[in-house]
């Protein structure tokens, strides 16, 4: 992570700028401020509360790239699409490429050029792309979706498993878990299954204002 970078006003303001952020939201600003701090963060945000941001914007003052695991292709595929439009480099490794797709992904992630790296989680099972990884360098990776480690481990999703493996083998970078979904025994569980015991959890609830519930008798 770099460390040189603080929270100033300038830097906000060109954050501010490349994303089009008009305000935060719950959330969000602690979460980044405390990623940019170096450590390990589990985020618990309600759903359309940002959580992307979270490692987006970063991803635009880190040395090395944000490695992003994501569980499901089309919130992958959605992701890429939303940071192309916005001329944010980003690279994505999943089971939609073809050979010369693959082939040039490696390349944009050897010489540098991605910002953020979207992964299914068993990719990080491959030990060729985590050595291309390692050598490219990793200042932070994403676990989003992070209830997924709990729910899913032991039967849908045994990749998840892994996933602190492939953090020790990249080096231990900083780790972002990130959900919208996450009682006080899954976040316990996600802290150990990623081995982030010290992680600084910030939970802002999932009440969303914009929903309710109503009754009408007929």
């Amino acid at each position: 992570m770099n460390s040189a970078w603080q929270w100033s006003p300038e830097n906000e303001e060109k954050a501010k700028k490349r994303f089009g952020i008009k305000s935060y939201r719950l959330g969000q600003r602690e979460v980044i401020q405390a990623v940019m701090k170096g450590k390990d963060v589990v985020g618990i945000l309600p759903t359309g509360g940002g959580k992307s941001l979270c490692y987006q914007l970063p991803a635009f003052f880190c040395p090395h790239a944000v490695l992003v695991v994501s569980p499901l292709i089309s919130l992958m595929l959605d992701q890429h699409d939303k940071l192309a439009d916005k001329e944010i480099p980003a690279v994505k490794l999943n089971s939609t490429l073809n050979a010369a797709e693959e082939r040039e992904t490696f390349e944009h992630i050897e010489n540098g050029s991605a910002e953020l790296i979207y992964v299914t989680p068993e990719r990080l099972e491959s030990p060729e792309y985590l050595e291309l990884l390692k050598q490219s360098g990793v200042s932070l990776l994403v676990v989003d979706e992070a209830h997924c480690i709990s729910q899913w481990r032991h039967d849908f999703r045994p990749a998840y498993l892994n996933l602190r493996n492939a953090i020790e083998a990249l080096g231990h970078p900083p780790v972002l878990a990130l959900t919208a979904t996450a009682t006080p025994e899954i976040t316990a569980d996600i802290l150990k299954q990623l081995q982030i015991s010290e992680a600084e959890v910030i939970d802002v609830g999932n009440h969303r204002n914009n929903l309710f519930f109503e009754v009408i008798r007929t």
